[in-house]
C-alpha cells in the first residue's frame, strides 16, 4: 500500500514539475515578444493621434506580463515544495526497503544472494521434473500410436488380401467310380502305371480303396498329373502312348495356366504393369512353391500390399515400395531347378528382364548378403520378416522335408547318362530314368554304386537310407496297314 502512494505522488510531481516549467518558458517566449513589438511600435509612430492608445495598450500588456511573471514565481515555488516532498517520501521507502531485506535475512538466516541462488535452483528443478514428465507421456503416447498404427497397417493389408490359397503339401487323391479303372491305370504288368510315373515324376499309390493317391513334393509335376490323370479317366483308354500325348498337352495348358495366374497376381491385384511379360510365368511358379509351409504367391503379394502401405506413412514412393517387396522372393520360382539358392536364382531373372536396381538390391539385400543401399530395400526387409514371422505362416519342418528331396534329385541328376529322377515315398527312395543310348546294361551297377556313395556323404541325405532304381528302357512302336498299333514290350532294368 506504502509503495502505490509513494508512486502516485511521484508521477504527480513529476507532472506538476513539467507543467511549470513549461509554463514558464512559455511566459519568458512571449514576455520577450511582447516587448519587442512594443518598442517597435513606439519608434515607428513618433508623432501620431493614436500614441496615446497604443501607449495605453502597451500598459495594459505590461501588466499582464506582470501578473504571468507572478504566476510563475508561484508555480515554481508549488514544485520545489512537491519535489522535497518526493525526495522525502523516496528516502523513507529506501530506508523501509533495506529494513525489511535485513529482517528476512535474520529470519532465514541467508543473505539476499544466497535466497535467490536457492529459489532459482528449486524452480530449476520443478521445471525439470516437469519436462521430464512431458517427455515420458510423450514417449509412450507415440509408442501407444506406432503399435496401433502398425496394427492396422497389417489388418489393412490382411482383409485386402482375402486370399485363399490352399494346394496340398504331397498329396491328391482322385475317387474313382467304377473300381475297374485302378486295373486300367495299373496296367499290364504294371506298364501304364511305371509309364505315368516316370512321364510325370509322381508316385502313384493304389490300395483297395476306390481311388488313386498322386504323391509328390513338387506342386507343379503333382497338378500336371493329376489333370493327365484325370482325363486319362474320363477317356477311359489308358496306353503309354496315350498317356505322354496327353501329358505334352497338360504341360502346355500348365504353361498357358501360369502365365494367367502370374498376369492376375500383377496387373489385377497389384496394379503392375510395367515389367516384362516373359516374367509372368515365374510369378505363376510361385503359387505352387512353399516356403516353410507358406505358399510364396501369398507371401509375395502380402509382402508388396504391407510395403505400399509403410511407404505412404514415411511419404515415399508407395508404388516402388510395392515392386520391390513384391519380386524380392522371385528367385525361388527357378531355385530347386538349379544350383543357386533363391537369392542367386532371382538376381538372374531380374538382370536378365531388366528390372530396376533397387528392385536388385532388395532381392539381394534381404537376407543381408549385401547392405541395403535405398529406403525401399529396408521396406523389403521389414514386411518379409512380418509376413514370415505372422502366426500359423510357415512351419519348418515341410521346407527341410523338401530341401531333402530336391537335394536327392539334383545329386542323382548330376550323374552322366541321367534323364531324369524323382524322389518318392518321402525321400526313401529314388527313381533314376537312364538314357539308354549313353548308358549300357553293364555300367548300370556302378552307376548305382556312385550315386549311392554321394548320397552317403552329403549332409542332408545321409540320414536314413534311401532305395535306389535305376530305370533303362527301350521301345519301339511300329504301325502295318489293317491292323491296330502294336507295341514291343520295353526292356526295363530296375
Amino acid at each position: 500500500m506504502v509503495l502505490n502512494i509513494v508512486f502516485f505522488v511521484i508521477i504527480i510531481c513529476t507532472l506538476l514539475f513539467f507543467g511549470i516549467f513549461a509554463i514558464v518558458i512559455f511566459t519568458k517566449r512571449k514576455s520577450r515578444n511582447n516587448k519587442r513589438d512594443l518598442s517597435t511600435k513606439i519608434s515607428s509612430k513618433n508623432i501620431s493621434s493614436n500614441n496615446e492608445n497604443n501607449i495605453q495598450n502597451i500598459y495594459e500588456k505590461k501588466n499582464e506580463l506582470d501578473n504571468l511573471v507572478k504566476t510563475n514565481k508561484n508555480l515554481k515555488q508549488q514544485l520545489e515544495l512537491s519535489l522535497s516532498k518526493y525526495n522525502a517520501l523516496n528516502f523513507s521507502l529506501k530506508n523501509k526497503s533495506e529494513n525489511l531485506d535485513k529482517q528476512l535475512q535474520e529470519i532465514s538466516g541467508l543473505s539476499k544472494e544466497e535466497a535467490s541462488k536457492i529459489i532459482l535452483n528449486n524452480l530449476k528443478q520443478e521445471l525439470n521434473v516437469e519436462r521430464s514428465k512431458m517427455i515420458s507421456n510423450f514417449e509412450t503416447e507415440k509408442k501407444v500410436e506406432l503399435e496401433n498404427k502398425a496394427r492396422q497397417i497389417l489388418v489393412d493389408t490382411m482383409e485386402r488380401m482375402a486370399e485363399d490359397i490352399a494346394i496340398s503339401k504331397t498329396t491328391y487323391t482322385i475317387k474313382l467310380e467304377e473300381d475297374n479303372i485302378k486295373g486300367r491305370i495299373i496296367g499290364k504288368d504294371g506298364r501304364n502305371k511305371k509309364c505315368f510315373e516316370n512321364t510325370t515324376g509322381v508316385e502313384l499309390i493304389i490300395e483297395k480303396d476306390p481311388e488313386v493317391t498322386i504323391s509328390c513334393l513338387n506342386p507343379i509335376r503333382r497338378e500336371i498329373a493329376k489333370n493327365l490323370l484325370e482325363k486319362l479317366i474320363l477317356n477311359k483308354n489308358i496306353e503309354p502312348s496315350r498317356i505322354e500325348k496327353y501329358y505334352d498337352i497338360e504341360l502346355e495348358n500348365m504353361n498357358n495356366r501360369l502365365y494367367e495366374i502370374g498376369k492376375e497376381a500383377l496387373e489385377n491385384k497389384l496394379q503392375i504393369f510395367d515389367v516384362n511379360k516373359e516374367l509372368y510365368p515365374y510369378v505363376g511358379r510361385l503359387y505352387f512353391r512353399t516356403s516353410f509351409s507358406q505358399n510364396n504367391l501369398t507371401h509375395a503379394i502380402e509382402c508388396a500390399m504391407l510395403a505400399s502401405n509403410i511407404a505412404i506413412e514415411l511419404n515415399v514412393d508407395k508404388y516402388k515400395a510395392k515392386k520391390a517387396a513384391f519380386f524380392h522372393d522371385i528367385g525361388k520360382s527357378t531355385d530347386f531347378e538349379m544350383d543357386n539358392d533363391h537369392v542367386e536364382s532371382g538376381l538372374v531373372l531380374a538382370r536378365k528382364y531388366n528390372l530396376e536396381d533397387y528392385i536388385i538390391n532388395a532381392i539381394e539385400s534381404h537376407h543381408e548378403k549385401v547392405p541395403c543401399d535405398n529406403i525401399y530395400s529396408c521396406i523389403t526387409k521389414i514386411v518379409d520378416k512380418i509376413s514370415a514371422s505372422r502366426p500359423g505362416a510357415r512351419h519348418i519342418s515341410h521346407e527341410e522335408y523338401l530341401q531333402k528331396i530336391n537335394t536327392i534329385e539334383e545329386i542323382c541328376n548330376s550323374f552322366n547318362g541321367v534323364k531324369n529322377s524323382y524322389a518318392i515315398k518321402a525321400g526313401k527312395q529314388v527313381r533314376v530314368i537312364i538314357d539308354p543310348k549313353t548308358i549300357n546294361d553293364d555300367a548300370l551297377t556302378t552307376l548305382a554304386y556312385d550315386i549311392k556313395q554321394k548320397l552317403e556323404t552329403d549332409d542332408i541325405t545321409n540320414k536314413q537310407p534311401i532305395e535306389i532304381i535305376l530305370i533303362r528302357e527301350n521301345r519301339l512302336e511300329v504301325k502295318s496297314k489293317g491292323s491296330a498299333s502294336r507295341s514291343i514290350e520295353p526292356n526295363t532294368n530296375e
